[in-house]
């Protein structure tokens, strides 16, 4: 599989982040993937997280964002990271039916058997 790429693959997968309806829903989110977006074009990085504490693999699994997945897994960002409900990507991915993004994570050693802090 192909891992390497630049953040110009990335397309409009940003815009495909705004309208998830957990995102469009909320300004603060929206900001959060707008400064996101930003922040990888000029610097090409972006480590904070949002006030769910979800990182931007967080969203680009929600999203289904391939591109933009394997564009941060070029940094080895932790797969199995957890927002403040004890989510992984891989549980996002799952949600929003992300097969590819799925795919992706388990092949970069995503714990299948991961559980949220209310399981």
């Amino acid at each position: 599989m192909k891992t390497s790429r630049s953040y110009s693959d990335t397309g409009t997968e940003f815009d495909r982040l705004k309208i998830i309806r957990e995102v469009a829903l909320n300004a603060e989110l929206v900001a959060f993937v707008e400064k996101a977006h930003s922040s990888l074009q000029s610097r090409g990085r972006f480590k904070k997280r949002d006030c769910h504490k979800r990182s931007l693999l967080h969203y680009a699994a929600m999203g289904n964002c391939t591109n933009l997945l394997l564009y941060l897994l070029q940094s080895k960002p932790d797969v199995d990271s957890r927002d403040q409900w004890g989510r992984t990507p891989l549980s996002w991915a799952a949600e929003y039916g992300s097969l590819a993004v799925a795919k992706i994570l388990l092949a970069q050693g995503a714990n299948i058997n991961a559980l949220d802090y209310e399981s």
